[in-house]
């Protein structure tokens, strides 16, 4: 009983770290992109100093204005939500999963 108890509590705390890792994204306006390595810098919000460079490869998903789009949609300055992989030990890739172009304020 009690060893069961234990691998449904461990379970659940893998599962949690798993599922907030999966949600892990960046979001914030392109700074720089260099198509040639598949590079985004994004200038992190809300702190705005902060740069994250994430890579895009042919899985990424890219969604510009409500719509399928492609890398070379993208434009230095548009603001948007990255989504980023997780590897299979829940690790936070710096690859992403999907990009979005998000509306002007």
């Amino acid at each position: 009983m009690r060893r069961g108890l234990l691998v449904v509590v461990a379970a659940l705390v893998v599962l949690g770290s798993v599922a907030e890792a999966q949600s892990a994204e960046v979001v914030g306006p392109i700074a720089a992109m260099d198509t040639a390595s598949r590079t985004l810098v994004i200038r992190v919000e809300p702190v705005g100093d902060r740069e994250r460079r994430v890579r895009w490869n042919p899985q990424t998903l890219f969604v510009i204005r409500g719509r399928p789009g492609a890398a070379r949609d993208l434009r230095p300055g548009q603001r948007v939500r990255v989504q980023l992989q997780v590897s299979g030990s829940g690790r936070v890739r710096d690859v992403a999963r999907r990009v979005v172009v998000l509306p002007d304020a």
